[in-house]
């Protein structure tokens, strides 16, 4: 045998990097900037003559049509992200290896940071200028080629017969002339600076010459400054800044933006963020200052402009009058506000998480091709647009409005292709060509042009073969993804199937069982008797609901108390109230489990179903807790204890984390040596992992999960050991309330716990009721689970909601989950910040679980849009006294029927918990009056907990709510 040589150094772990360290922010803030832009171009061609009051410049609303702002956007990110990798290589210092079962570096770092990496500088420099070119050079000849063809001549007809006035006319890109005049054209392109000649013969090519020299300036920059300590490069950007400023060049826009990236690289804006206080402080004053020049107008913004245009060079010329320049980025109005609002970005992790969402990301990624499409997309399908709705006879609006959406969804499409066919394929020319060039051996200069023949022969030669093959591996690719998504799309309720638990046989396994069958009579249990009596009436609630909320909303709509209505399929106002429709699917969901049955049966009916469990082992009912609240875990025990005389399989037990133990209870205790298999587990899912393995389940026993203050009744346990019996299902859950301890002491948080009762009631009764698998998730507490569902999911998740995470594990394993006609009673938080913390800890959890179908992520951004939609229904009231436009039918409904609902979840989950409760007669009525007016505040905490949550990094933490 050989000998092993000693073992090596311990293996560092991987680095593992928080969102907000990546740049998916970035390219959402350029995707909002692209949309401003193209709202800019859209409505000078069409509305801002005719109608100059709707999104006036100078007012608030005005800025989402501030195309010259959104340029000056486009340039400060430019600046932002160009050189980021570079200075973060050359500020980063390596970290110490971490000593094997060690939480500290064995010692400091010691020597500086590595420095910069001077090829991947100059390689993004040149790759850089073949992705401006590379599309810029073929729009431009798309363009010309349109325009001396005469496919754009319809402009002038649209103006004639719909809107006149405007600045709609026919393109003039035919001035570059014949192929040479096309030629030069392609060389203006970077050496023209002549901004308003380029955006005649270009369109929007016109920014190319300040994209191209403004990154070369930042690269130049970032290469001499990043040797120097932070103290003399600051001085230098300070410097450069100013002399660009007085100069009126954008460039100085991206040197802000790597200013901007090489504090974020020095660490800076980390040492910022740790001061809440400052940070809050900085962001205020960036965003007031940024308002203040948006919404200033004549009486702000264009006095700043003036004065700071008498002290200015402009094209050479020392003091200029601001109305006259174009374009108009370099104005003090329209480029301090968006460098405010990216640092306020850069400071704001909710911010941050606002603009990484999906649509902003993607729009960021094909914003050049979205950038430099748009003119062909507005002169090309726009004036066909408008006169075909205009020969139907439409309003103004009700043309001009669906124009705008389909030029920006072709836009989109186009975007798209762009994408591919030349902003992927630019990026990827340029690396070819450098790696060609100066990468590959040998890569001295007079090799140069011996590599650029044969590179240029051997593309003639292998291309076509490459592209084949190309073609065929996409093509297979493409036909393998949508074989299995075919496959998920017509099995996504079960993606495997479980082999059913034959009964047992063995002697000695029999001896250890238990029926299933209940045997014990509750008519003497008031509690009990009243819980049966409360399921019954729940039995038939689905009647009332199916005409309650379409009722209430129907009334809603015809008395317009929050506005009139038009049959007008689109208005102004829909801009902005559309985000009420985006609550529409939580709302239906809702709306459908309250319409669906939650029938209840008789002992008796339960009795003549076939049994699908005949045994049963252990049934544990187990209180988690951390233990440090032990008036609550006493008091939970007790009322529990009392069910273990119902049947033999019941063990009420106490599971806590070392140090707490209780001996007088039965109490399992989890050491803190404890380690999960995987070592992912952590405070609640570890506690539980580590029951799973010392009780040793098996396929009959059975779990009831309950929190430290939970409770329930002879009744519901009755219900769950039917459920083990009758039903197939491998875990199940039921209805859990918050009239325990302390009900209505707090009538805000009784008021704003109602909606999780609401939920319970409809969107989880109809997933544990009709579909059978957790589609929401489910609730770490009364959670009853099979043991052999625990031995094979295991708790092993490094989730701080580790019972979402569990239930979509169980759901790809094939289990299936049911309803438990039974109820829990639990306490609400007793303090603002208890209550806040809470919520904020199930948003993060959520957040970071991939689960099955993006499920997860939907249900994040369901909750998100119900925060937005709480804030444009307050932005709503005072504009609706600014702006009269008429709300759409269509949306009018779909908003009502969401507002209708979310009220129904809260009062119907309220007026069930005063059944239960067993709330004197007279009280009822006046406790649903006062939940009417406390549910607005109940639902501003709500979204203030997700706010609180967005704004916050992944901090790990399982922080435990008191309960009293």
């Amino acid at each position: 045998m050989s000998e092993k040589g000693p073992p090596g150094p311990p293996r560092a772990a991987p680095a593992i990097v928080s969102r907000q360290n990546r740049l998916e922010w970035i390219d959402g803030l350029r995707g909002l900037a692209s949309l401003v832009i193209f709202t800019h171009h859209f409505s000078d061609l069409t509305w801002s003559q005719s109608h100059p009051n709707t999104l006036a410049e100078g007012s608030l609303e005005g800025f989402l049509r501030n195309g010259q702002l959104a340029v000056g956007m486009y340039f400060l990110l430019g600046g932002r992200v160009l050189a980021a990798s570079f200075l973060k290589s050359a500020f980063t210092v390596p970290k110490a290896p971490v000593v094997h079962g060690d939480d500290q570096p064995e010692k400091k770092p010691a020597g500086k940071p590595p420095g910069p990496r001077w090829l991947s500088l100059s390689s993004s420099l040149f790759r850089r200028s073949i992705r401006l070119a590379f599309p810029a050079i073929i729009v431009g000849f798309i363009q010309w080629q349109t325009c001396i063809n005469g496919l754009l001549d319809t402009a002038q007809l649209a103006q004639d017969a719909v809107m006149q006035p405007s600045a709609l006319w026919t393109p003039t890109w035919c001035g570059i002339g014949n192929f040479s005049g096309f030629l030069q054209f392609t060389l203006d392109l970077f050496t023209e600076s002549n901004h308003q000649y380029m955006l005649t013969v270009g369109g929007a090519l016109w920014t190319t010459y300040d994209q191209f020299w403004g990154s070369v300036l930042v690269y130049i920059v970032a290469a001499t400054l990043a040797p120097l300590p932070h103290r003399g490069r600051y001085s230098l950007y300070l410097a450069i800044c100013v002399s660009l400023w007085w100069i009126n060049s954008p460039n100085m826009l991206y040197m802000l933006g790597l200013w901007l990236a090489d504090v974020h690289a020095a660490g800076f804006i980390r040492k910022i963020q740790d001061s809440w206080k400052l940070t809050v402080g900085i962001e205020v004053c960036a965003m007031a200052l940024a308002l203040a020049m948006i919404a200033g107008g004549a009486k702000v913004a264009t006095p700043a402009n003036i004065a700071i245009g008498k002290v200015t060079v402009s094209n050479g010329k020392y003091g200029w009058d601001p109305s006259l320049a174009w374009p108009q980025y370099m104005l003090t109005s329209n480029w301090i506000p968006p460098a405010m609002i990216l640092l306020w970005v850069e400071l704001s992790h909710v911010m941050q998480w606002f603009v990484s969402w999906g649509i902003f990301t993607w729009i960021g990624k094909v914003s050049y091709g979205f950038y430099l499409m748009q003119f062909l997309t507005i002169y090309g399908l726009m004036p066909h647009l408008v006169l075909y709705f205009n020969d139907q006879g439409r309003t103004y609006w009700n043309n001009i409005v669906p124009t705008y959406i389909i030029c920006l969804i072709f836009n989109f499409f186009i975007a798209w292709v762009s994408y591919h066919l030349l902003d992927r394929v630019g990026l990827k020319l340029g690396k070819w060509i450098w790696d060609g060039l100066f990468v590959t051996k040998p890569n001295t200069a007079g090799a140069l042009p011996v590599k650029m023949v044969r590179a240029f022969f051997h593309m003639c030669i292998h291309l076509p073969g490459d592209t084949v093959r190309a073609i065929g591996q996409k093509t297979t690719s493409t036909y393998t993804a949508t074989a299995q998504g075919l496959h998920t799309l017509m099995n996504w309720r079960t993606p495997t199937t479980r082999p059913p638990v034959p009964d047992p046989t063995d002697p000695e396994v029999l001896a250890q069982l238990h029926s299933t069958r209940w045997t014990s009579d509750l008519s003497h249990d008031p509690e009990a008797m009243r819980t049966r009596r409360l399921l019954k009436l729940q039995s038939w609630a689905w009647l009332p609901h199916l005409f309650l909320i379409p009722g209430l909303t129907a009334v809603w709509v015809i008395y317009h108390p929050m506005g009139n209505w038009t049959y007008d399929a689109l208005t102004f106002s829909t801009l902005w109230r559309f985000m009420w429709v985006l609550s529409l699917p939580n709302c239906l969901f809702a709306w459908i489990g309250f319409i669906t049955p939650d029938v209840v049966h008789s002992k008796e009916a339960m009795d003549k179903r076939p049994v699908h469990r005949e045994y049963i082992r252990n049934f544990f009912i187990v209180l988690v807790t951390k233990g440090s609240n032990e008036s609550a875990v006493r008091r939970g025990y007790n009322k529990l204890l009392r069910l273990e005389k119902y049947h033999p399989s019941v063990k009420v037990v106490v599971l806590t984390d070392e140090p707490y133990v209780y001996p007088d209870l039965q109490n399992i205790v989890c050491p803190k040596s404890y380690k999960s298999p995987l070592g992912k587990a952590k405070y609640k899912a570890r506690a539980l992992d580590y029951f799973r393995y010392h009780v040793s389940l098996g396929v009959y026993d059975w779990i009831l999960h309950m929190d430290e203050e939970s409770v329930t009744d002879a009744e519901s346990l009755r219900h769950c050991i039917e459920f083990i019996r009758y039903t197939p299902h491998h875990f199940g859950q039921g209805i859990i309330l918050y009239n325990g301890e302390g009900y209505w002491d707090n009538w805000y948080f009784t008021v704003a716990d109602g909606i999780r009762v609401g939920d319970d009631l409809a969107r989880f009764h109809l997933q544990n009721t009709v579909i059978h698998r957790p589609v929401f998730g489910v609730h770490g507490s009364f959670l009853m689970t099979n043991g052999e569902m625990e031995n094979e999911c295991t708790w092993d998740f490094g989730s701080l909601a580790e019972d979402f995470e569990f239930s979509q594990d169980a759901w790809s394993r094939g289990f299936t989950c049911g309803r438990i006609h039974g109820i829990v009673r639990e306490q609400s938080p007793t303090t603002l910040r208890d209550f806040l913390k809470q919520r904020r800890r199930w948003f993060m959890g959520i957040r970071d679980i991939k689960g099955l179908y993006g499920l997860p992520h939907l249900a994040i951004n369901l909750w998100v849009v119900g925060v937005f939609t709480l804030g444009v229904t307050i932005i709503n009231l005072p504009l609706g006294f600014i702006e009269h436009a008429l709300t759409p039918l269509w949306v009018a409904v779909c908003a009502n029927f969401c507002f209708i609902t979310f009220f129904t979840l809260y009062l119907w989950g309220l007026l069930f918990q005063e059944l239960d409760y067993g709330q004197t007669w007279w009280k009822i009525p006046i406790h649903l009056l006062c939940a009417i007016i406390i549910q607005p505040f109940a639902s501003v905490a709500e979204g203030l907990s997700a706010i609180w949550a967005m704004s916050s990094e992944d901090f790990g933490k399982f922080e435990v709510i008191v309960k009293k």
